[in-house]
This record gives C-alpha cells, structure tokens and sequence, in this order.
C-alpha cells in the first residue's frame, strides 16, 4: 500500500508539474500574442496616421492650387475691369471736344513723326467733323469710315506703313505695357 501510495504521490507531483509547466508555457504564449497583438496595433495605427498625414497634404495642395486659381481669376477679372471701366472713360472724353480734339492733333503729331508726306485717315464716321478741324490746314485726307471709340487709323498714300491711334488700341498697349506693374499694385 505504501507502494501505491508513493506511485499516487509521484503521480500527483508530476500532474502538478506538468500542470504548473503548462499553465507557464500558456502564461508565456499569452503574453507573446499580447504583445504581437499590440505590436500589430501599433503598426496599423502608425499606418493609419501616416495615412492621414498624407490625405492631409494632399487635401491641403489641392485647397491651395484652387486658391491661387481663384486669386489669379480674381485678378484677371479686376485688370479686366480696370480696362474696360478705362475703356469706357476714354470713350466719354470724346465729348469734351476741347480735350478730344487736343487728343487726336497729339496723336496726328506721332502719326506725322512715324509717316512722311500725307497721311490717309480711317476714322469713325461721328469723328469726321472733328478730325476735319484738326486735319484742315495739312495735306491729309479722311479715308475710309471705321468702326471705333475714337482716334484713327493713319497710313501713307500707299498704304504700306499704318500707325493705329485708335483709343481701344492704345489702350491695350498701355495694358501690355504695364501688365506686370499694374498686377504687383493691385495685388501686391
């Protein structure tokens, strides 16, 4: 019996061991996959931020090429009206003969220091009275009527030389002119 009862206890302590080993290894391996768990986590979360990141910036590059882009229309829209809204006065000073017709001997003088000889000039049909003033002890001529604000064409007798004097011209030499100037003190 007391055979049997060294083998029972035998048994039991090696039970207890092997049960002890095991809930150890189980422990150890719970443990293990915890921290790969977390590891896992902590990568997917770096993954996610440096996601996150990224749209960020791409979201943040797109905002601001749609905002230059809306700036330079923005711009472009003003210089268009400062253009036109010029376009526009220079057209109402033609009522002011005084002024108008100071104007067009002006631009007659350049015309004359471009172009020997007599000059041929295309006018708007409601300058002729004017221009006829201002062309009256010269050899010029009034030449064909065209579609203008104001100011002439002059070409000489051939027509192979031509100095546009028009207004809706000078005023786009004078935007081209000072394009660059005109967008640094509107927009700094």
């Amino acid at each position: 019996m007391e055979l049997l009862k060294k083998i029972e206890e035998e048994g039991e302590r090696k039970l207890r061991k092997i049960l002890a080993e095991t809930e150890e290894e189980a422990k150890r391996q719970l443990s293990q996959a915890d921290q790969e768990i977390q590891a896992a986590r902590a990568e997917q979360l770096k993954q996610a931020q440096a996601e996150i990141e990224s749209e960020k910036r791409l979201v943040t590059s797109r905002a601001r090429a749609q905002a230059r882009e809306v700036v330079l229309r923005a711009k472009g829209l003003a210089a268009e009206r400062l253009f036109a809204d010029l376009t526009q006065e220079a057209a109402s000073f033609r009522n002011d003969k005084r002024v108008y017709k100071a104007f067009l001997a002006r631009c007659l003088k350049e015309s004359e220091g471009q172009i020997e000889g007599g000059l041929l000039l295309e006018i708007a049909p409601h300058d002729e009275d004017i221009v006829k003033e201002v062309i009256k002890e010269t050899q010029h001529k009034i030449g064909r009527k065209i579609k203008t604000i104001g100011g002439f064409v002059a070409t000489n007798k051939k027509g192979d030389l031509l100095i546009d004097n028009r207004l809706e011209t000078r005023i786009a030499n004078l935007r081209q002119e000072h394009r660059a100037e005109l967008s640094s003190d509107l927009f700094g």
